[in-house]
């Protein structure tokens, strides 16, 4: 199993992160806000959380397994591994039997 990432030391490392007053920290905290807002709306309250943890820890992960990627990429490899997440999920919940015994 892969070592765990410390998210709660990383959420302070960004909330300092946050605070910087530079130009370029400022446009990426501002697109981060709207792209939280836009997200936000697709999750229940009690999902917000998780779907924050995930992208925090999906970023830290794709810069520990492939350093050398481009923005680009990162992007795809974040979406691929979302999907696959949702896809094991699904699945999983599928093969779930229901009360009645049945599949769900």
């Amino acid at each position: 199993m892969a070592d765990r990432y410390d998210v709660e030391e990383a959420l302070r490392t960004l909330a300092r992160q946050r605070r910087r007053v530079d130009e370029l920290t400022i446009t990426q905290t501002d697109i981060a806000d709207r792209l939280a807002g836009h997200l936000r709306a697709h999750f229940g309250p009690d999902e917000v959380e998780t779907a924050g943890l995930a992208l925090v820890l999906g970023a830290a992960s794709v810069t520990a397994v492939a350093t050398d990627v481009s923005p680009a990429i990162a992007m795809n490899v974040l979406a691929f591994a979302g999907q696959r997440l949702v896809a094991d999920s699904r699945a999983a919940d599928a093969a779930t039997p229901t009360d009645d015994g049945g599949a769900s």
